[in-house]
């Protein structure tokens, strides 16, 4: 994870994806790496070593996303966070869309390639379902 730290926070141009979207402004916290796939979640080591698998989070919205319910739903819904079985039903995380403040981006290698909102919206419903 440490080998990626510096390339994820360029690809997020140093900024927490979070307060970025939520606030327009960058967070004065203390920049950390999110696992997208949190460990907590049955996540695991593999996804250290995946760029998509990682975006960078300011500390406090790092707790938040496991500590706030309606926070975690939001992380999920910008594709900020994914469940595990996302992944073990086929989905790369490359595939999940992010939500970052300048719109959505699928993530490949250490590069946000940019998505229109309605096909990542379409995809969305299409990993998640109706209930997305």
């Amino acid at each position: 994870m440490e080998k990626w730290r510096k390339h994820v926070y360029r690809r997020d141009r140093d900024r927490c994806v979070a307060c970025e979207y939520l606030f327009g402004r960058v967070s004065d916290d203390q920049l950390t790496l999110q696992h997208r796939v949190s460990r907590g979640m049955g996540g695991s080591a593999r996804y250290d070593e995946t760029p998509a698998g990682l975006i960078a989070f300011c500390a406090g919205h790092n707790l938040a996303e496991t500590a706030e319910a309606k926070f975690a739903g939001q992380c999920r819904d910008f594709g900020w966070s994914v469940p595990r079985w996302v992944v073990n039903r086929g989905w790369s995380l490359e595939t999940v869309p992010v939500r970052y403040a300048d719109g959505w981006f699928a993530l490949e290698n250490l590069e946000r390639v940019p998505l229109s909102e309605e096909l990542a919206l379409d995809r969305m419903l299409e990993i998640y379902g109706p209930d997305f």
